[in-house]
């Protein structure tokens, strides 16, 4: 039994992959947000940076990159943080 081909073009796959991309950062942006805002306090760059970063991983681990795994180290302590 032979997989049939994908209707989908070849070349449709990158845009595919640059659309589900700007997705995930969609999201994360979204929550960073939102913690940003319902906490009532002024924040620094380098806060809502970490903000993202560990939602980012936290919801789209990247297990082969040298920054998640840094990240992972200290995951337990970063999701358990409260940004108030």
């Amino acid at each position: 039994m032979s997989i049939p081909e994908s209707p989908l073009p070849p070349n449709l796959m990158p845009e595919l992959a640059k659309i589900s991309s700007r997705l995930e950062l969609s999201t994360v942006s979204t929550l960073t947000a939102a913690i940003v805002s319902a906490a009532g306090r002024p924040f620094s760059i380098e806060e809502v940076m970490e903000i993202s970063r560990s939602l980012h991983f936290a919801m789209f681990p990247a297990a082969g990159y040298g920054a998640y795994q840094e990240w992972a180290k200290t995951k337990d302590a970063q999701l358990k943080k409260v940004w108030a």
